[in-house]
């Protein structure tokens, strides 16, 4: 009897503590220690936490609930003004019959409303998050008791919304001695992000890019500390709507805060990304004439990564691009069925295996980037075969058309994506083949033949003279290109072509031309007709034989040009043809009229002359 009144007694003392407990958790105002609360988190994270309202509630069936309202996280001073992280609401609820009963801290649930996290990357490439984390040993926290004291008079207002970083001084009290409390065990049922988003600004891209995943929908089950977890996520990125989806495994290891994720898979359907917002991260394609709509589908695949203080630890992954589709402003043709196996190490990126139609031909390509995060060192290889010329480039508006199969390759390497780091680093070589060439509606030749009518019946005495197969090429509308060769190299912010071979039915062009990266062009050229069409012209037009090279064939220059690629066009020069008929007609003047005996030293006062007035 006595045992049981003992038992009775003590079933209601715990029963009163429990209703006291209750009643204690339903009228006391947590905002009496949120002052203390943002001192500790401040100085933890060593920036300044703030908070507008914290709250919670009791219950039996749904736990302690802890409720916090407008939480923001200073930046670092060193990369931006901007908070680091702003949360709109964060809800955690905590299973108080297991830490009553089995002692475990069990959180249900924590639901975070409309996180903003803000990550910038400096000059330096170093990243703001790793600023904040703090690298020395923990100082030891007060006792509970003393935490859940409430804030004298003197202490700040309930309702002060901030508190700053609090300074690291030595602890000379007792608590001092005390070692670092170890993280206990902590079962976490499910936690998710609703509406969260991610800015990601990398200052060291000149102009700085700027990227935003919006829209981030996260859920995680079963979280403890080091055990895989189950993730799932989705995310608007460049679009108004959920385009990316992913799941995968997370772990968090408990003594050294380490993360780790593997088996992860992500995908992504380039139609849902609006071009205009990819053009505004990346504003040089918008300068090479990037046109939408784009195609294809991206899928990305980590089978390891992990990521602590240090930032970036290991990675391993692949993205594969299937399907693709892009258009060029400068190109008829569409780029199609691209396609690309790209692999992300924690250092370094290799493209292989590119691979894309265009203009019924095909482009192959494999590159990598070494040190991407600093020193970007990156080298480029393309190849392509069978590019047709007349699918290549829009001609409806021009008065010739051109026609052919393109075949060729380049290589670039250079080091940074910034403009001035181009134009100190990039450089490479290429080189193009068309084969099976034609100009339609433009006869190069007769266009020659019609700029040597400056010399008085040159034309038609050709036309009468020369042999039928050259006669024949003279009445085509059009001009058969037997071989057309260039070779490239790219220095900086300049492509130099240089030579350029043009092989034709009668003649030989050869010039060079140097194109840089505002689209200015410089250019110049010459002609050379073959030897038994030159030696057929000058029997015909003896005033010919004046333009006659080392090697007895008609040299003739075209007129330089310097100016816009829009506005290139390049003629045959009509001055040299000129001063060089001129000549022939002075020299058969004195031919025909000058002794014999005195033809020798008037021709040399003549060149003396000429020189002079060059030289003036």
């Amino acid at each position: 009897m006595l045992k049981l009144l003992k038992f009775i007694f003590i079933f209601i003392l715990i029963i009163i503590a429990a209703i006291g407990i209750f009643i204690f958790f339903k009228t006391v105002d947590l905002n009496k220690f949120k002052a203390q609360i943002l001192t500790q988190a401040s100085s933890a994270l060593g920036t300044n936490v703030a908070m507008e309202d914290l709250s919670f509630q009791l219950s039996w069936e749904n736990g302690f609930t802890l409720k916090g309202e407008n939480i923001s996280v200073d930046g670092h001073p060193d990369f931006s003004q901007e908070k680091f992280l702003k949360l709109k609401e964060v809800n955690l609820q905590l299973d108080v019959r297991a830490l009553i009963l089995n002692r475990q801290i069990v959180i249900t649930h924590i639901v975070l409303t409309s996180p903003q996290i803000n990550l910038v990357r400096n000059k330096n490439g170093e990243i703001n998050a790793q600023k904040l984390i703090v690298k020395e040993e923990p100082k030891p926290s007060p006792a509970l008791s003393h935490a859940l004291i409430p804030p004298e008079e003197t202490d700040p207002p309930a309702d002060t919304q901030s508190a700053a970083p609090a300074p690291r001084t030595e602890e000379k009290s007792s608590a001092a001695a005390l070692k670092p409390l170890p993280v206990p065990d902590i079962f976490i049922h499910s936690i998710v992000i609703e509406k969260g988003t991610v800015l990601w600004s990398d200052q060291m891209m000149e102009p700085p890019m700027q990227i935003a995943l919006n829209d981030i929908d996260l859920k995680m089950t079963d979280f403890s500390f080091n055990k895989d977890l189950p993730v799932e996520l989705d995310l608007s990125f460049l679009s108004s709507k959920d385009n990316v989806k992913a799941k995968g495994f997370l772990r968090i290891a408990k003594e050294t805060g380490e993360i780790f994720l593997k088996n992860c898979e992500a995908k992504i359907n380039l139609s849902t990304i609006f071009l205009e917002e990819v053009l505004k991260i990346f504003p040089q394609l918008a300068a090479a004439g990037i046109e939408g709509p784009m195609e294809g589908q991206i899928t990305a695949k980590v089978s390891e990564l992990t990521a602590g203080s240090q930032g970036l630890l290991k990675l391993a992954s692949e993205i594969n691009f299937k399907g693709g589709q892009l258009k060029i402003k400068q190109l008829a043709s569409a780029l199609e069925g691209i396609s690309a196996l790209i692999t992300v190490s924690e250092s370094d990126v290799n493209i292989e295996n590119v691979n894309a139609s265009l203009a019924a031909g095909t482009l192959t390509a494999r590159g990598e980037l070494k040190d991407y995060l600093k020193a970007q060192q990156f080298t480029f290889d393309a190849q392509m075969d069978g590019v047709l010329v007349e699918r290549l480039i829009d001609q409806r508006t021009l008065p010739a058309q051109a026609k052919g199969k393109l075949k060729g390759n380049f290589n670039v390497e250079g080091t940074g994506f910034t403009l001035d780091a181009f134009k100190q680093s990039l450089k490479g070589t290429g080189h193009v083949e068309m084969a099976d060439g034609k100009l339609i509606n433009l006869n190069v030749l007769n266009l020659i033949v019609e700029a040597l009518s400056i010399i008085p019946n040159a034309k038609e005495k050709i036309d009468q003279n020369l042999p039928q197969q050259y006669k024949d090429i003279l009445e085509s509308p059009n001009t058969i290109l037997n071989k057309v060769t260039a070779d490239m190299t790219l220095q900086g912010d300049t492509v130099v072509v240089k030579p350029v071979e043009v092989e034709a039915q009668g003649f030989l062009m050869q010039g060079s031309a140097e194109v840089n990266f505002e689209q200015n062009i410089s250019a110049q050229a010459a002609l050379v007709m073959a030897e038994d069409l030159s030696q057929a012209m000058v029997q015909a037009v003896p005033e010919l034989s004046y333009m006659l090279d080392e090697e007895k064939q008609i040299y003739i220059p075209f007129t330089p040009y310097q100016g816009p690629v829009s506005g290139f066009k390049m003629r045959p020069d009509m001055a040299y043809i000129g001063e060089h008929a001129v000549k022939s007609v002075i020299e058969e003047q004195i031919e025909q009229n000058v002794p014999e005996e005195l033809q020798a030293p008037v021709k040399e006062i003549l060149g003396t002359l000429e020189d002079l007035l060059k030289n003036f």
